[in-house]
């Protein structure tokens, strides 16, 4: 059992395949590049998220506290400016 065997030197390599084949590989070099640099750059900035998200799990409970005290002193801010509008309309020298 024989296989045939086509030698390289027979192929016919246009100039259009090999321009064709060219650009590809220069599309791949250029990508890893980029990719390559992206990923040094983010390497360089990971202790810093780090740091970052621990900073956020100590602000969040807090963050939500204040906005809850925030919401039971909305009605009495609303309320003491109901006074204070009032007060003025009284007063005519009162400038809100």
């Amino acid at each position: 059992m024989e296989a045939e065997f086509f030698p390289l030197h027979n192929q016919n390599w246009s100039r259009q395949n090999v321009g064709k084949y060219s650009c590809i590989v220069v599309f791949l070099l250029f990508h890893i590049i980029i990719l390559t640099v992206l990923v040094t750059s983010i390497a360089s900035i990971a202790p810093e998220v780090q740091t970052t998200l621990k900073d956020v799990q100590v602000i969040m409970p807090e963050m939500r506290r204040t906005l809850l005290d925030l919401g039971q002193l909305i009605p009495e801010i609303k309320t003491g400016m109901n006074i204070l509008k009032q007060l003025c309309q009284q007063d005519p020298a009162c400038i809100v």
